[in-house]
């Protein structure tokens, strides 16, 4: 346990020198299992569920249906224009840990009906 001491002290002497965040912190976790389905010419709205703190997202692979955005807030929006299965993968990111960001990535398919 002297160890945990020592290294919990380390990275808050990283802390007051801006490269890292102090003491413990919640794992960032997408609890968001599927997307529901949309349709084409009909608004879309989704935001993603995440546990701990997400303070971006972004898309890093693949192709969102024609139409629909991807916002930093995890939130997908827009109006369909296309028929079809659009697989892609997002990540959040946590800044709040200095150089050592957290991140976690997840792969969806987002179906837009006709």
């Amino acid at each position: 346990m002297r160890f945990r001491g020592l290294i919990v002290s380390l990275m808050c002497a990283l802390t007051l020198a801006g490269l890292m965040a102090c003491g413990d912190d919640e794992d960032l976790v997408i609890l968001t299992e599927q997307l529901p389905n949309g349709r084409v010419g009909v608004a879309y709205s989704f935001v993603l569920e995440v546990e701990g703190d997400a303070d971006e997202f972004v898309l890093v692979a693949g192709t969102l249906p024609p139409g629909i955005d991807f916002s930093i807030d995890g939130e997908f929006g827009g109006i369909p224009t296309e028929a079809g299965s659009f697989t892609f993968t997002v990540e959040a990111i946590d800044l709040s840990r200095g150089l050592i960001n957290d991140r976690i990535s997840k792969g969806f398919s987002l179906v837009i009906e006709e």
